[in-house]
């Protein structure tokens, strides 16, 4: 009967997998993947190289460079010569390496608890852990690197309670293999394993038994160490995995959390020799250090002062890291398979919990079976202090998984635990739990710094349950329990305090609820302050599952807009979005009308009414914030400004913004939810619905034609680039004269003041929209036009520019000019640039920025 379940319970887990392949759209390869993957490729050219006959020298200088990632190398390249280009397969592969990894939590959870019991509730939880399924698509190899781990664990834990030295070799060799294919971090672990070892050499040094188990464990890692060993000495100063933009294994300078101080603990759009932190080294080395940047220990020296420096946002930065690791599942998508998201997280939350737990209550009763949880600590360890990301935790998680496992089946089990002094033990920590969380519920509208208190405490209080039952068990197990308790309890700590949108509140649209109203009040000053800026953006912070507002519609003053109008502004950060079929316009961002200042009030007795209603059948979710200070600063998600924005975050929470603190140039603001039954009523939050006016988001280019003819209307022939997006005002003079759109692959006309632009493209050139500009018009007689073009970002960061070519053909511009109907003279349109500074958006301008916020 229990191989029955075991059975069945696998076959349930890999159909689940293979049905998500098939059923659901897979990204294609990208990013990491990508590279292993042509690794594999070079690997299998090689091959073919030397059955051809080249020397064995020479084939193996070809890839010498790549041999830091020769595991996982050759297992992409393995699978891709079986059947070359299918992806499926490989994903197929994976499927397989996560149902043994799935059979391994069953292994080790029925050791670790003893009865089969705790095995098959913890295959229960594998089964139904949905990340098995969503992430594998990405096709990294976690899956192998989880399998080969949790057997190492389960082989680690029966040699333990059975003295076999043959299990703890295998527990090596399986450990060495997760390392080759994870060669990233093996340096790491290797450190982590002998300092942990050195640490706990008077427990197994004193006895014969332990001596020959930890020689046991080395002679079977140490197969993997030769290789590793042999691979450092034969790339040697070869750096062709850097180049392949794995900068894992030769960093170009230290790098760790304290590159993420300054960006909320996200590498944000920084990459290496980009972010603050070594912005701040190279004005160092400028200002009279020069040997800061090749000398590795002046750049450690400077990293500790940094740190120190900065001594609390470090620490919090580095829990907070810790903490992130494990507190999402790993799927990219936010795929709702095989439950909602939502649930998903509940659900990742708990088997890390209460696999905490459970390692806690299995080494209380024998200390030596610590070593099964060492990589999930070291990995929390090494995120801690590198990675603001959650990278690796999924090779982890089966581990916690069989762990949680074990602490269910005691739970139901030990008789401890039902007797009734346990019992009122627990009702003392969950009565004061379930009050404070339901205060905070209640106080949230009248004190929500208070609330936000009490929902701390009331957390932490829940979470010391598992913990309180396991300190029952006796004083050993109180002293491990309280340790494991403590430490999971400052990770929520510091992650609560770093947290900016603790104060985040949502209403949705579309049902009982037709429409949102703000009410914004603007000093004089801040009233002249819009009618006199060059752009302004109403914003409504909104998630539109469907990503379709067109029945919609925005009221604003006494103006009206279809919803069709407003528009997302999520930057095009491709492999985090679209990837795997996802819209971006689903995903939590702003979404932006520019402001008509006819909209605006007369005066600034008037407040600014902003309104947006939704028919039934419309779904969307509107953000907003109840804090003190609403009134007084904004906090909340950036605006999509440099460079408060990430590709990573949207793989973590599904929102690519980072939280940032801006002043409010309005007096105060009054929200309000209208229900389709009656008037509008008014509540404590305030909605994300704000005014922003962009700064540094204008490009332009200033030039001057050849001399008019003498009288009559004149012909200016020109040719330029432009592009991507959008529209530029051309002016003469200064004076603005018309509108024509940027990036044009069609040709167009265009008239206004007495003027006429005719456009004639030509095929793009290296896929820059190209083509001649006629204008005609009134110019004054034998004087030079000084012309201009202009245009603004909005609140975009793609690029935009207007490149006059000065080399363009005379015969192309004649030939314009007699296809726009000019059959005279035709007069040079940019015989002299003035001014090209500023005519590419963004490297000449900058990136858009916030100038104020109403």
């Amino acid at each position: 009967m229990p191989f029955l379940a075991v059975a069945a319970l696998l076959g349930l887990g890999l159909f689940l997998q293979l049905y998500f392949f098939r059923h659901s759209p897979q990204p294609p390869l990208f990013g990491d993947p990508a590279g292993y993957y042509n690794v594999g490729l070079r690997f299998q050219e090689a091959v073919a190289r030397l059955r051809a006959g080249e020397p064995l020298a020479v084939v193996f200088a070809s890839v010498r460079g790549l041999a830091y990632l020769a595991g996982v190398g050759t297992l992409f390249g393995v699978l891709d010569a079986l059947r070359p280009g299918d992806t499926a397969l490989l994903r197929d592969v994976m499927a397989l390496a996560n149902t043994a990894a799935m059979l391994g939590v069953f292994v080790l959870a029925r050791r670790l608890s003893g009865s089969r019991a705790g095995g098959l509730v913890a295959l229960a939880l594998a089964v139904g852990y949905a990340t098995f399924s969503v992430q594998t698509g990405r096709l990294y190899p976690d899956p192998l690197t989880a399998a080969l781990l949790v057997w190492a664990g389960a082989a680690y834990a029966g040699a333990i309670s059975l003295g076999s030295r043959r299990r703890m070799a295998a527990a090596g060799v399986l450990l060495g293999l997760a390392l080759l294919l994870r060669a990233q971090v093996l340096e790491y672990i290797v450190t982590v394993l002998i300092l942990s070892l050195i640490a706990s050499a008077r427990w197994w040094w004193r006895a014969r038994e332990g001596r020959a188990l930890v020689a046991a464990f080395l002679i079977g890692l140490s197969p993997a160490l030769v290789v590793w060993a042999g691979i450092r000495w034969a790339v040697g100063g070869r750096d062709d995995v850097v180049r392949m933009g794995q900068v894992t294994f030769r960093p170009t300078y230290p790098f760790g959390f304290w590159q993420q101080l300054e960006t909320d603990g996200w590498t944000g759009p920084y990459r290496f020799k980009q972010d603050p932190f070594y912005k701040a080294m190279e004005a160092q080395a400028r200002a009279g250090d020069p040997d800061l940047l090749r000398s590795r220990g002046k750049q450690l020296a400077f990293t500790l002062r940094y740190v120190a420096a900065r001594p609390l946002a470090s620490l919090l930065l580095v829990l907070d890291n810790a903490y992130r690791l494990y507190d999402r599942p790993a799927n990219d998508y936010k795929w709702d398979y095989p439950y909602p998201y939502p649930l998903q997280v509940f659900v990742q939350r708990a088997i890390v919990v209460l696999g905490l737990a459970g390692a806690a209550l299995v080494v209380a009763e024998q200390p030596a079976l610590a070593g099964v949880f060492l990589i999930p600590i070291a990995l929390a360890v090494l995120h801690g202090l590198v990675f603001p990301w959650p990278r690796y935790n999924v090779p982890a998680m089966p581990l916690l998984i069989a762990s949680a496992g074990v602490f269910g089946v005691r739970v139901a089990t030990d008789a401890a635990w039902r007797a009734p002094r346990a019992r009122r033990v627990l009702l003392t920590v969950a009565a004061p739990a379930i009050v404070t969380l339901a205060l905070a519920v209640l106080v949230r509208g009248a004190l929500p710094e208070a609330a936000r208190v009490g929902r701390v405490l009331g957390i932490l209080l829940v979470l010391a349950l598992p913990f309180v039952m396991i300190a029952i068990e006796g004083a050993r197990a109180r002293r491990v329990a309280a340790a494991a308790g403590a430490a999971l309890a400052i990770l929520v700590v510091a992650h609560a305090v770093r947290d900016r949108r603790w104060h985040e509140t949502s209403t949705r649209l579309g049902g009982e609820v037709a429409g949102v109203e703000q009410v914004i009040r603007l000093s004089p000053e801040a009233l002249g302050r819009l009618r006199s800026a060059p752009e302004a953006f109403v914003l409504f912070d909104l998630t539109v599952p469907r990503g379709d507002l067109q029945e919609a519609s925005v009221t604003i003053g006494s103006r009206q807009w279809p919803g069709s109008a407003l528009l997302p502004t999520m930057p095009r950060l491709r492999e985090s979005t679209a990837t795997g079929g996802r819209d971006r316009r689903g995903y939590p961002q702003w979404w932006a009308l520019r402001l008509d200042p006819a909209a605006l009030p007369a005066n600034a007795g008037e407040p600014l009414r902003i309104r947006l209603s939704v028919p039934e059948g419309t779904e969307a979710v509107l953000r907003g914030d109840r804090f003190t200070g609403q009134d007084r600063e904004y906090e909340g998600p950036s605006f999509g400004d440099w460079p408060h924005y990430v590709a990573l975050k949207i793989e973590y929470d599904g929102d690519y913004r980072l939280p940032v603190s801006e002043p409010l140039r309005s007096l105060d603001s009054e929200s309000a939810v209208v229900p389709r039954s009656g008037e509008g009523k008014a509540i404590p939050a305030v909605h994300r619905i704000r005014v922003v006016v962009p700064g540094t988001n204008e490009g332009r280019i200033d030039w001057e034609s050849a001399p008019a003819a003498a009288a009559g209307p004149t012909a200016f022939v020109f040719a330029a680039y432009s592009g991507t997006r959008g529209e530029a005002e051309l002016r003469i003079a200064d004076a603005p004269l018309l509108r024509f759109p940027l990036g044009a692959r069609e040709s167009f006309e265009a008239s206004g003041g007495g003027w006429r632009l005719c456009h004639r493209a030509e095929p793009p050139r290296q896929d820059r929209a190209y083509g001649e500009y006629v204008l005609v018009g009134p110019a004054p007689g034998r004087a030079p036009l000084s012309l201009s073009v202009a245009y603004r970002a909005g609140l975009s960061q793609e690029p935009m520019f207007f490149v006059i070519d000065r080399r363009a053909s005379s015969p192309d511009l004649v030939r314009a000019a007699r296809q726009c109907g000019v059959d005279g003279t035709i007069t040079d349109g940019a015989a002299r640039i003035v001014d090209a500074s500023h005519n590419n958006y963004p490297e000449d301008t900058g990136r858009w920025t916030v100038a104020g916020v109403f």
